[in-house]
């Protein structure tokens, strides 16, 4: 997100900031400048969609979400040590991102997007309540977001990747001082410069960029120095041989998670034969589910999730398995 101004700029941080802001104030014409908002659905962990409100960023390369909707969501989070770069060569550095499916609240559109997790993805908006009494809104025009003229918080931003794909041919203005009507697949947004705004004489857009910024620097620099404390570090041989195992044994997977061959000290065959000890077990679980309804039903639903989430999968008949391992 960018904003223009006529006046000073200011770089807030500080180590009690949650975030870092770029403030642009701007004097005569009083004006502000309406960023485009929608309302749309999110599907979270558990298949049901969550309302939520979205900034529409054509400027942005990539989609956020806050941390607080990422954790209403319960959502796996996948590692994704991502640099952002922002206003001013300002870099951000973001740990997790997660997967999901955005639903259109005035349509049956629907997308599935990676957002990054932000802990805050700006402040809210607009920057201040826009009297729209005098606006001769149409009364059959589906909104994006029907109290766009409210400030209110955002949680995700939907960028560059999206934004044109939501846009549909046609658009209005209800008056010259007025901001766009654009009509997307979310609804009717709203954005533009909105002139003569009389509830003060100066305005303010800030832009936060909600990296926690002190806490950033401190991490990184906790790095450099680990890395050069261990840069000369002589291995012992049981660390050369991890070494070695994962070089020779690392690959990628299709969706970008590495796996790596477990490291034993001794052949597998010294642990011996735990199959009669590991159907016992299952047995005994089962014996036990069947006895509560309640806690077989979170089992079942927690077993499909991990499946799901591909942090296992079948091995179809156990004699094959063990055929094949042997080959």
């Amino acid at each position: 997100m960018i904003a223009a101004g006529t006046s000073a700029f200011t770089n807030s941080s500080t180590a009690s900031d949650s975030a870092a802001s770029l403030s642009a104030t701007l004097n005569t014409p009083r004006c502000t400048i309406i960023l485009a908002t929608a309302l749309v659905k999110v599907t979270n962990n558990w298949g049901m969609p969550i309302l939520c409100r979205a900034l529409l960023d054509s400027g942005s390369q990539l989609n956020f979400v806050s941390e607080r909707l990422a954790v209403q969501l319960g959502i796996h989070r996948n590692f994704s040590q991502t640099e952002i770069s922002g206003i001013g060569d300002y870099n951000v550095s973001i740990r997790h991102s997660i997967c999901t499916t955005i639903t259109s609240n005035t349509s049956a559109y629907s997308a599935e997007l990676t957002f990054l997790i932000l802990s805050r993805i700006s402040e809210p908006q607009p920057e201040c309540n826009v009297n729209i009494s005098q606006w001769n809104l149409l009364a059959n025009l589906q909104l994006a977001d029907p109290l766009f003229f409210k400030p209110q918080k955002i949680d995700m931003l939907l960028g560059a990747e999206i934004y044109v794909d939501l846009l549909i041919n046609e658009q209005f203005r209800l008056a010259d001082h007025l901001p766009i009507f654009q009509n997307t697949k979310l609804g009717w947004i709203v954005t533009g410069r909105l002139s003569a705004i009389k509830h003060s004489s100066l305005l303010a857009n800030k832009i936060t960029t909600t990296s926690i910024a002190s806490l950033e620097l401190l991490l990184r620099q906790f790095w450099e120095i680990e890395t050069h404390a261990h840069s000369n570090k002589i291995l012992t041989a049981e660390e050369k041989l991890c070494e070695a195992h994962f070089s020779s044994t690392v690959q990628r997977a299709e969706n970008g998670r590495f796996i790596v061959s477990l490291p034993f000290k001794q052949p597998p065959s010294v642990l011996g034969e735990s199959l009669t000890t590991a159907k016992r077990r299952f047995f005994a679980l089962e014996r036990k589910l069947a006895k509560n309804s309640s806690l077989k039903k979170q089992y079942i639903q927690f077993m499909s999730e991990y499946e799901t989430l591909h942090h296992m999968k079948r091995l179809g008949n156990y004699a094959d398995f063990v055929a094949n391992k042997e080959m």
